[in-house]
């Protein structure tokens, strides 16, 4: 699993001049104590929110949130939850049940407590998306992040080619790093 450690250089790089980035690690990643439940790292996702928004020097109306792999769940709840202006999710799934039956297609469904229902939530969206997914994503595959733009009606899906599951920065370069700036740029701007 990614930790903010693990991508403190990515962010660093691709946040867009001007652009303030709030960065979680949800319950029982990185060094967040816990165990990681569908409502936790629900729980955490808004509290993220809410202590971004109770911070005086920040605009509330100018929230984008953005989800990479299993983050996007989290991605997704905020923004069906809270007032977020724009939605940026890079390799989502459709839903928990789905990525564990793609890996795991061995276990009973029933055994699969975790429903992080992403398509669901995406039908939802009112805000602005935008979606990448690697080409050759073998963890998540690509039809997955694009059942995903079409339910939550995606400005915009960039396939990255030649780009996996967890390469999509370092692949995608100045591409990916251009649009997302200028997804961003023109959402986010008074």
């Amino acid at each position: 699993m990614e930790t903010i450690a693990d991508i403190a250089p990515i962010i660093r790089a691709f946040r867009p001049d001007g652009v303030g980035m709030l960065v979680v690690d949800y319950r029982g990643y990185g060094q967040s104590e816990g165990t990681p439940t569908e409502a936790g790292v629900y729980q955490d996702g808004e509290a993220a929110w809410e202590a971004l928004t109770s911070r005086p020097e920040i605009d509330a109306t100018r929230i984008a949130v953005y989800g990479r792999s299993i983050g996007s769940a989290i991605a997704l709840h905020v923004a069906v939850a809270r007032p977020v202006r724009a939605v940026v999710l890079d390799s989502p799934f459709t839903t928990g049940r789905a990525m564990a039956q793609q890996h795991y297609w061995w276990l009973p469904t029933a055994l699969l407590r975790m429903s992080l229902d992403n398509i669901g939530r995406a039908g939802k969206l009112s805000q602005p998306l935008l979606v990448f997914h690697g080409q050759e994503d073998r963890i998540v595959p690509i039809e997955m992040g694009r059942a995903i733009a079409q339910a939550g009606r995606a400005e915009d899906f960039v396939a990255i080619a030649g780009a996996g599951h967890n390469d999509m920065f370092t692949v995608g370069g100045e591409r990916y790093r251009a649009r997302f700036v200028d997804f961003l740029n023109a959402h986010l701007t008074p």
